[in-house]
């Protein structure tokens, strides 16, 4: 009997008749084609394409297979989730950008009337508070894992589960079988074209995510791009896109007769964070697409603005040459510097952002690039150090070394503190 289901292998042994279910792209199947193909207990054999055995048992353990897994998975997953009884309202949020910042407002808006659970970059949240246990770090969870989440927020008595849907997520089975009843659209802008390889592929999918809902909020420029289902609540393009992202929620709250209160909102960590020191700002955001980029630094005057930004290694390289152009000719100061290289050499995306701005400075080291840009901004300046946001690590081959861009702040406001003493 399976009792456990898991997308990574790392789970595999650590529960009996645990199943381990692979995944491939959309595109690496036929109809003709088994979907996955490996269940087992203890053995961890693993049968691919075309090797697909008859049931056999063997000592340390049972080997199955399974065709047709994306059903199965999808079935699987709408039996688990109806079993929980708290849990009425599903409401998916996706886009390029603003994900995270939308599902941070709708659990501002509904926590004191509604207990919610939300999934998504910043954790696993109840009612604003992370959760202890250990999930994985994507920004859409693998389904497993989503499902384990779920059951922990029924467990805490949620109403409403939120959580970011992601193109990635989507095209590797993430979100089959959940019970969305409504989704937040919001615009589309280049980015992990090195995964789906075009942006028509990757507007598709967008595409076909809102429609796994019946109700969607979707901001105007969304709809314009094709992002609609069958009752679409289309929302004004606005000046500032923090108050578009306040205004999908507040509509997804409404369509949804969720009781909210519409007070303040603070903005997720790492999003548009101001800190001042003395004479001059710092913003710290996750801004790592151009249109995100182009967002952020129209904000300011370029006379005033010092930028460190970099593009992170095994990543669509095609956005890196648009990201140079924006940055160098909106600030005064811009410094590339590294974010993330993972397994491409580390001065590789420097390189390709030097290309399209040779007189920008490089340097590599992340944190000489912040002590560089704060010891040399002056009364009234404005410094941004994007694409990081409110990350601890920095991704790096097979390492996830510490490191955070508030902690290098921190440490330089200190030191300097210490020099005027």
């Amino acid at each position: 009997m399976i009792s456990s289901l898991a997308l990574d292998s790392v789970w595999i042994g650590k529960e009996r008749s645990s199943l381990f279910y692979y995944l491939k792209k959309v595109e690496d199947h036929s109809e003709e084609e088994a979907d996955s193909y490996l269940i087992h207990e203890k053995n961890y054999t693993y049968f691919s394409k075309g090797r697909i055995p008859r049931l056999e048992f063997k000592e340390n353990g049972e080997i199955l297979s399974i065709y047709e897994l994306r059903r199965f998975i999808s079935n699987y997953t709408t039996f688990r989730l109806a079993t929980l009884r708290h849990v009425k309202t599903w409401i998916g949020i996706t886009g390029t950008n603003g994900k995270t910042t939308t599902l941070y407002f709708l659990e501002q808006l509904v926590r004191d009337n509604v207990r919610i659970g939300t999934i998504g970059t910043l954790g696993v949240r109840i009612n604003g508070e992370l959760v202890k246990q250990c999930f994985s770090p994507n920004t859409t969870l693998p389904l497993f894992e989503l499902i384990r989440a779920a059951e922990l927020c029924e467990r805490e008595k949620c109403e409403v589960i939120a959580l970011e849907a992601s193109s990635i997520g989507y095209v590797e089975g993430r979100l089959l079988g959940i019970p969305f009843n409504c989704m937040i659209a919001h615009e589309v802008s280049q980015d992990h074209l090195d995964y789906h390889l075009d942006f028509e592929t990757y507007l598709k999918i967008k595409q076909e995510i809102v429609q796994l809902a019946n109700i969607a909020i979707v901001s105007q420029r969304a709809f314009s791009q094709g992002l609609r289902t069958k009752e679409n609540i289309v929302v004004p393009t606005q000046a500032d896109v923090i108050e578009l992202n306040k205004q999908c929620a507040i509509e997804a709250c409404k369509r949804m007769g969720l009781s909210y209160l519409n007070a303040e909102l603070e903005l997720p960590p790492g999003r548009y964070e101001k800190k001042t020191f003395g004479s001059f700002q710092v913003v710290i955001d996750y801004a790592h697409t151009p249109d995100a980029l182009e967002r952020l630094v129209k904000a300011f005057p370029k006379e005033k603005l010092h930028l460190v930004v970099g593009c992170g290694g095994d990543r669509d390289r095609g956005k890196r040459r648009e990201m140079a152009r924006i940055a160098f000719h909106h600030a005064q100061n811009c410094v590339f510097t590294m974010d993330n290289p993972r397994y491409e050499p580390c001065l590789q995306p420097l390189l390709d952002l030097q290309a399209a701005a040779p007189q920008a400075l490089i340097i590599p080291d992340r944190r000489l690039a912040i002590w560089y840009v704060l010891e040399t901004a002056k009364e009234g300046d404005t410094i941004i150090i994007a694409g990081k946001g409110n990350e601890k690590t920095m991704l790096l081959h097979h390492l996830s070394v510490p490191y955070s861009d508030h902690a290098v702040i921190e440490e330089w406001a200190n030191q300097s503190q210490r020099m005027t003493l």
